[in-house]
């Protein structure tokens, strides 16, 4: 159930009660995206509300039944207030995943569509999406096989196109260029210019024009 309301003390309500249920018999709460409740205390751009809620949380943490456990998880461990972390028997880090990591959740999200990608593109691909999270892997990869299935797209030009979206969502400034650059950089000698004109369905002359752009503004 959603715990957080729009309406005044309507919150703390219903985070005590589903503490109080938690508490009531032995079982496994997961309570996620945690600093939407467990946010800094000092944190002035919050309303007096939210700062209340740590409060209860933090008596409710402190006389937390041996027979229950409580999971939280959160994305932003930078915006918990300090005082929270204190109350876990165990706190585990889960670092973003390296570049190997990111090609294998991008062919297992894939499952027997991936064999359609080379590994050296894949390789390519995961390299380029640095910082990217599991979860924003999966729908990337997912979002390419529905793509190839819906339109008769073969998966390569599919998942190259989500990537190059996915990337310049990214970037600060979006740039063909730093896509080409990626995987032209990371394939291992695999795509040369015309190879890369027929992967993004374009001209080579602009696939050449772009690399040459990105090295000069590099």
């Amino acid at each position: 159930a959603t715990s957080i309301s729009s309406f005044l003390g309507k919150t703390g309500f219903n985070l005590r009660r589903t503490l109080d249920y938690a508490r009531s018999r032995p079982c496994v709460l997961l309570l996620d995206e945690f600093d939407a409740i467990a946010k800094r205390r000092d944190d002035d751009s919050e309303v007096g509300e939210l700062k209340r809620i740590v409060n209860v949380l933090l008596k409710e943490l402190e006389d937390w039944p041996l027979q229950s456990v409580l999971i939280a998880a959160t994305n932003h461990p930078e915006l918990l207030d300090k005082a929270i972390e204190r109350r876990f028997d165990i706190v585990i880090d889960i670092p973003l995943p390296g570049d190997n990591e990111r090609a294998e959740i991008l062919r297992q999200s894939g499952r027997q569509f991936s064999d359609q990608i080379p590994a050296e593109l894949m390789h390519a691909l995961a390299v380029g999406l640095e910082g990217t999270n599991g979860s924003e892997l999966d729908s990337l990869m997912s979002a390419a096989v529905r793509q190839h299935l819906a339109g008769e797209q073969e998966l390569v030009r599919s998942l190259v196109e989500e990537f190059q979206l996915r990337l310049s969502e990214r970037l600060s400034t979006p740039s063909l260029g730093a896509v080409l650059r990626s995987v032209q950089a990371n394939a291992k000698g695999l795509y040369k210019v015309r190879d890369l004109a027929e992967l993004f369905g374009k001209a080579p002359s602009t696939i050449q024009h772009h690399l040459k752009k990105e090295v000069q503004h590099g």
